[in-house]
């Protein structure tokens, strides 16, 4: 799992990208309900969406699912965001599920 952070302008969303890559083999488990869960955001950042499901992510390949999460910045500074990812993974034979921590960061100017 990669995550990308967003810095950008004031009073404009911008993305924290939250990519799953399958290696080795595997593949995204479709069958499984991946999804993106936000903490909380620090006062002065908003997060139009805090839960992001599958219909929100983006299949790039059978072994890429791309999340991106909205974030609107209310005034300049940094602000650091956290979360949980619920992922599955599977190949032939066996599938894995995970749960991994995330952190990022939207600066805003």
């Amino acid at each position: 799992m990669t995550v990308t952070s967003w810095e950008g302008p004031i009073g404009e969303e911008g993305y924290v990208v939250v990519s799953i890559e399958a290696r080795d083999g595997y593949k995204i488990n479709t069958e499984y309900p991946q999804k993106v869960v936000m903490s909380e955001p620090p006062e002065g950042l908003s997060l139009p969406l805090r839960t992001l499901r599958m219909e929100h992510a983006e299949r790039e390949s059978d072994q890429r699912l791309v999340f991106s999460v909205p974030a609107v910045p209310e005034r300049a500074g940094e602000y650091d965001l956290t979360g949980i990812v619920r992922l599955s993974v599977c190949n032939d034979d066996v599938c894995k599920i995970g749960k991994e921590q995330l952190s990022a960061r939207v600066v805003a100017q």
